[in-house]
């Protein structure tokens, strides 16, 4: 919970109230919400049972579902089902990799020097 003294030295500063939100108390959320964002990112980009569902044409379906389609009723291609995987997966690698100079950056700055 971020603490009201924030807020109170923004006000204090001349800040309003909208302001306070937009240059204090964002940027020390920021790390949170790159963090969650990364989650989701991760979460949506894998996931396979809705679209599989939904999706009907082979141009809608996303790639975890075209890696799915390595296993026939002949047996499971792994060689290819694990090098496509990770080529899906490389994206988000990267965004988590980019984002954590942010994520670090955010977690050792202070707010209030007590």
């Amino acid at each position: 919970m971020l603490s009201t003294a924030v807020v109170e030295a923004a006000a204090i500063d001349g800040c309003s109230r909208l302001q306070a939100i937009a240059r204090v108390v964002l940027p020390l959320t920021g790390p949170g919400l790159s963090a969650a964002g990364i989650l989701v990112t991760i979460v949506c980009w894998r996931e396979f049972f809705l679209p599989l569902i939904l999706t009907d044409t082979p141009h809608a379906k996303p790639l975890a579902v075209v890696a799915g389609q390595f296993i026939t009723e002949y047996g499971i291609d792994w060689g290819k089902m694990s090098a496509f995987s990770m080529l899906t997966f490389l994206p988000v690698i990267l965004i988590a990799v980019y984002a954590q100079k942010y994520l670090v950056s955010g977690l050792t700055m202070g707010a209030i020097k007590e």
